[in-house]
């Protein structure tokens, strides 16, 4: 099969340029993302630290007290558990996209080989 030509025009130009925004689109809100989870794990430890040091405060005080620092622990573990599912939601639906976009691209790229191809001359020569 012969090499495939394609002329560079001013809509392939465009395409891709149109391509290489969705991309970039994705990656920033992955980006985005990624750093929302680092600052809510940050915050995660930084809450751990203190609860542990609330409840080596407490241990000498009466057993009530430590039975509330256990449900306010337990609270924080729910909402922590609540925000990182939403978090994994959001970079699953962020993953989603990104899988649609290339998925849309290479259509287009299949399409615009199958058009140049058939722009080819398909003879043959018989001796």
């Amino acid at each position: 099969m012969p090499p495939v030509e394609m002329k560079i025009t001013i809509g392939n130009i465009a395409n891709l340029a149109s391509i290489l925004a969705v991309l970039a689109t994705g990656v920033i809100g992955y980006g985005k993302l990624q750093q929302g989870q680092e600052d809510q794990k940050d915050r995660i430890e930084q809450i751990s630290k203190q609860q542990k040091d609330a409840i080596e405060d407490l241990r000498i005080s009466e057993d009530s007290k430590i039975s509330s620092v256990e449900k306010a622990r337990s609270e924080d573990n729910a909402a922590f558990t609540h925000q990182m599912d939403g978090l994994i939601s959001q970079q699953n639906l962020v993953n989603q996209q990104i899988v649609n976009q290339l998925q849309s691209i290479q259509s287009r790229i299949d399409r615009l080989i199958d058009m140049k191809r058939s722009e080819i001359p398909q003879t043959t020569t018989v001796r």
